[in-house]
């Protein structure tokens, strides 16, 4: 069932754009699996790029990126003051208003709201107020409990879900985290994936091991490279591939070479979603390092394409290994992690590359997802 007339604007927080093309690629995945259904849907999203991703690109490419085709997407990408971080929210409210304006101009008045995170919630909030126009916020963040945020800024989380409709988590880990900081119940429905592409090929085997994830502290990739160091003696010629780009990368480099992993290890930096697939497809085991996470999308993908995953015990990812024949979870240090990857290492021919695949496509699909959604939605409009 189709609801009628439903124009779904989203409002994320991050978004794939000139400096990165696949951050928060989900949402783009989102927004397209929506149009599919119907839906007339757009995007606004007032982006703030930080300054180590600057400093990395080393371009200037500030403003205005509107695209009226297919998903309308109006974004608008600005520099982020780190130690001011009240302006950075009033500008993605200056910002918003634009973009708004805009949309409106180009394609009408939505008449629901889908935000992502709470930092253009202040953006949600003045729609809210100044169109009547309802919203949902579902929240990703795992700055929760990394206590990345200002008192500012968690005095704008309180407001933004104290005034959306519905609240969804994506996990139960999040979900439990929103009540002991706010007291804020939520509905937990996961991230959606395109198992579609992220699905099983038949490609010869580069590597044994491969991870994805941004170089920061969170991924906790110095305890990745001490368990691989460990796992070196069982196994002297592995190959492990990490996907990814960010700060930590120089230091993280500096350690491969102090243990000695240089001919086992290939750093591959940020790579595009079917640059990702082939990579996968060419690996036998996924491997997560994690201190947090609030949901895990590389995991999932990874499990989409038919890999079992070793993961640290991170909180969000934890409810995906349900049970040996998908991977196993480890405690944070080097020595269970380390005999862990070399258990699922041992046995990689027990594993059924389609009964993990399937956990996935049956619960994190776009149908799935979007038949979730779709019964939130109906409630509010």
């Amino acid at each position: 069932m189709i609801i009628q007339y439903m124009h779904l604007l989203i409002i994320p927080s991050y978004y794939p754009n000139s400096y990165n093309p696949i951050e928060g690629i989900y949402f783009k995945v989102q927004a397209e699996s929506q149009q599919k259904l119907g839906y007339n849907v757009g995007v606004v999203a007032p982006l703030v790029i930080k300054h180590y991703v600057l400093k990395r690109e080393r371009k200037i490419d500030f403003g205005y990126k509107i695209n009226n085709k297919g998903i309308p997407t109006f974004l608008y990408q600005f520099p982020s003051f780190p130690i001011f971080k009240k302006v950075n929210d009033l500008l993605r409210l200056y910002f918003g208003k634009k973009l708004f304006r805009k949309y409106v101009n180009n394609n009408g008045v939505p008449n629901l709201i889908h935000l992502h995170s709470f930092e253009n919630g202040i953006l949600a909030r003045w729609i809210k107020r100044e169109y009547n126009i309802p919203f949902v916020t579902t929240e990703h963040s795992s700055g929760f409990q990394r206590k990345l945020y200002t008192s500012w800024q968690l005095n704008l989380a309180r407001k933004t879900y104290e005034e959306s409709s519905t609240m969804i988590t994506v996990s139960e880990a999040l979900k439990s985290t929103l009540i002991k900081h706010f007291d804020i119940e939520s509905t937990v429905v996961g991230n959606m994936i395109d198992v579609e592409l992220f699905a099983p090929r038949t490609l010869s085997k580069k590597y044994d091991f491969i991870t994805v994830g941004g170089f920061h502290d969170s991924k906790n990739y110095p305890l990745l490279i001490d368990a691989f160091t460990n796992v070196r003696p069982k196994n002297p010629s592995f190959r492990l591939a990490i996907i990814g780009n960010g700060p930590l990368m120089k230091e993280i480099e500096e350690k491969i070479i102090k243990n000695g992993l240089s001919d086992n290890i290939a750093l591959l930096g940020s790579q595009t979603p079917n640059d990702i697939v082939k990579l996968l497809n060419q690996s036998l085991i996924f491997v997560s390092s994690s201190k947090i996470e609030t949901f895990g999308v590389a995991i999932i993908e990874a499990m989409s394409c038919g890999l079992p995953v070793v993961v640290t015990k991170s909180g969000g990812p934890d409810h995906l290994i349900t049970d040996d024949s998908i991977g196993l979870l480890s405690d944070h240090n080097a020595e269970n992690l380390s005999k862990a990857i070399n258990k699922v290492f041992e046995n990689i021919n027990s594993y059924d590359n389609n009964h993990i695949r399937q956990s996935i496509v049956e619960n994190y699909s776009a149908s799935a997802v979007c038949d979730q959604l779709k019964n939130i939605y109906k409630k509010i409009i």
